[in-house]
């Protein structure tokens, strides 16, 4: 009994590192461009921008006035939620 738990306790450990590892899976981000219409100033553009880097996993947020659009390079799966926070700020997107 007693080597059943000498064996058991390494195991059981081993299992539970193993189980945490797999739970930090990330998914690699890439480049989006979303269309923003609605824009009018340096202001808006500054809002956007920060709104979206506060979205954890965003790793960059570029907003151009002049194109009317955002190059966002966050996790593909963060879309919906970069997507519904500009819209929060009143911005429609194409």
């Amino acid at each position: 009994m007693h080597t059943l738990r000498r064996i058991t306790r390494p195991l059981t450990l081993l299992l539970a590192l193993t189980l945490v590892a797999c739970g930090e899976t990330q998914i690699a981000p890439i480049a989006m461009k979303i269309p923003v219409k609605g824009m009018h100033c340096e202001g808006c553009v500054d809002a956007i921008t920060d709104k979206v880097m506060k979205i954890e996993g965003v790793k960059s947020c570029a907003v151009s006035l002049e194109k009317s659009e955002a190059d966002i390079e966050a996790p593909p799966t963060l879309r919906p939620s970069i997507e519904a926070a500009i819209k929060k700020l009143g911005y429609k997107l194409d």
